[in-house]
């Protein structure tokens, strides 16, 4: 089948067999080496990218369901400047240590953020459900995620803060 697909605001083309995964196709059809492969069960998040503007993991999604789709990764950041400031929050909280779950988390992240709205702290960890953080741990993602908007996670430090001071 062939398929044509935007990637990080690039055109590809190409001929897929019906069942390749699209986290395949980005990994071996466009080099795009920043989507991870973890679990190939949807259950870590480290596949996550943006189709069409709504987070999905790539693992589950094939290359022929996203034909005609616009797809962004973390690399879109040039063209992107929230995702940009997602990928500095990160920095600047020291929200990543390994990074095989940064990509994967960041754009979890941007999707919660196009909400526009103020988010609680219930709404940022179902958010991140399923985004799996191995090294670092939730109490710097979280405080990543407060420093781009102040109200978001609105009570979140007490939490955040009881389970930095027993790490």
């Amino acid at each position: 089948m062939h398929i044509t697909m935007e990637v990080d605001g690039n055109q590809c083309h190409a001929d897929v067999e019906g069942s390749q995964r699209l986290i395949e196709f980005l990994r071996d059809h466009t080099r795009e080496k920043s989507v991870k492969s973890g679990c190939v069960t949807a259950s870590c998040g480290s596949c996550t990218v943006l189709l069409d503007g709504q987070s999905v993991r790539s693992c589950t999604v094939t290359a022929g369901q996203a034909d005609g789709c616009s797809v962004a990764t973390v690399r879109s950041a040039q063209h992107d400047p929230l995702l940009s400031a997602i990928q500095q929050a990160f920095i600047d909280s020291h929200a990543t240590q390994c990074g095989f779950c940064a990509p994967g988390m960041v754009i979890a992240v941007r999707s919660l953020l196009a909400e526009e709205k103020e988010l609680t702290e219930d709404d940022v960890r179902q958010g991140l459900r399923g985004n799996v953080c191995r090294c670092v741990g939730y109490p710097a993602i979280l405080r990543a995620i407060r420093s781009l908007a102040p109200a978001t996670a609105a009570g979140a430090g007490d939490v955040v803060d009881e389970e930095e001071s027993t790490a």
